[in-house]
């Protein structure tokens, strides 16, 4: 560091008066250009945390202004009072209710067509087998027969015969012709009793 005497503060403070005289053609600049006005100053980093603040509080009008697009997307346009605008667009949660609504009623309608067809479709019950069996007359006879089976009256040609089905069980015959009783006998359920006329 450096000492100043007295004499070489007077050799600076001549030549920066000798430089001022040169420079006096220049046109004069105003004090207050050159120094900013009180409060005008901001520090670099004041000046940031303000733009910050700026940039957040766009952001959240952003946020805001989304938030209420979704609102209405969801729950439909509403005024002030939380009246539907618009009945055409309940928005998409009324929609989707509306859906599911309806596609339960679906459901339900497709299970009673169901229900319904399975219903037709289901097939008839076969009627009770009851167990037979056949009775055949055969009449080798040259002349026409009459023989009751079961009180019912068959008449057969001669060298034919005739096929006649009964309940298994008991049953009855008799040769109208020969005047006799009538004849008990049993048949078994798919069997083939043959009478024969000679």
């Amino acid at each position: 560091m450096y000492k100043l005497t007295t004499t070489a503060a007077f050799a600076v403070l001549g030549g920066a008066l000798m430089a001022a005289e040169k420079v006096s053609a220049l046109p004069a600049i105003p004090l207050s250009a050159l120094v900013p006005a009180p409060g005008s100053l901001v520090k670099a980093d004041e000046k940031t945390d303000a733009e910050k603040l700026r940039d957040a509080l766009k952001r959240i009008e952003d946020l805001e202004k989304k938030v209420e697009r979704l609102s209405d997307m969801l729950y439909g346009k509403r005024d002030s009072k939380g009246i539907l605008l618009d009945p055409t667009a309940p928005g998409s949660l009324a929609e989707v209710t509306k859906l599911k609504d309806d596609l339960d009623k679906l459901e339900k309608e497709l299970k009673a067509l169901k229900s319904a067809q399975q219903t037709v479709q289901k097939p008839a019950l076969a009627p009770e087998v009851k167990p037979k069996g056949i009775v055949k007359v055969v009449n080798e006879y040259p002349v026409e027969i009459a023989m009751l089976i079961n009180d019912r009256s068959h008449r057969i040609a001669p060298n034919t015969k005739v096929e006649v089905e009964v309940p298994a069980g008991r049953f009855t015959y008799q040769l109208l012709q020969s005047g006799a009783a009538a004849t008990e006998s049993v048949i078994k359920d798919k069997e083939t009793v043959t009478l024969r006329i000679k």
